[in-house]
């Protein structure tokens, strides 16, 4: 997920790389739902700019409690603006909410 969010960053500061926000936005989502909690951070940014609010908490949510101080931040600004029904489901999906598994693996005896 490290990897993933390195990439993100490459695409979209165009470190090696030609710039490409498509794909920056691409893997930094992909990092996220990965468990990367500064990619969590930037998507909920993202999704927020995009007026995804509820989930934008969710993700800012996710992000504080991996120690990302700037989610704290965020994540205080967008509760006060939202209602408490709108912070609750942000709250339960986070505490619902599982990374993604890392590979997807073939359990059949040929491939081992």
């Amino acid at each position: 997920m490290r990897a993933m969010h390195n990439l993100a960053l490459c695409h979209r500061f165009a470190r090696g790389i030609p710039k490409n926000q498509p794909q920056a936005d691409k893997w930094m989502k992909e990092a996220a739902l990965h468990g990367h909690p500064r990619a969590q951070h930037e998507y909920g940014v993202a999704l927020r700019a995009d007026g995804n609010a509820c989930r934008a908490l969710m993700f800012f949510i996710l992000s504080s409690r991996g120690g990302v101080a700037e989610a704290q931040q965020a994540r205080a600004r967008l509760e006060s603006q939202l209602s408490r029904r709108s912070n609750r489901q942000a709250r339960e999906d986070a505490d619902k909410w599982r990374p993604q598994a890392r590979h997807k693996r073939s359990l059949c005896s040929s491939d081992i």
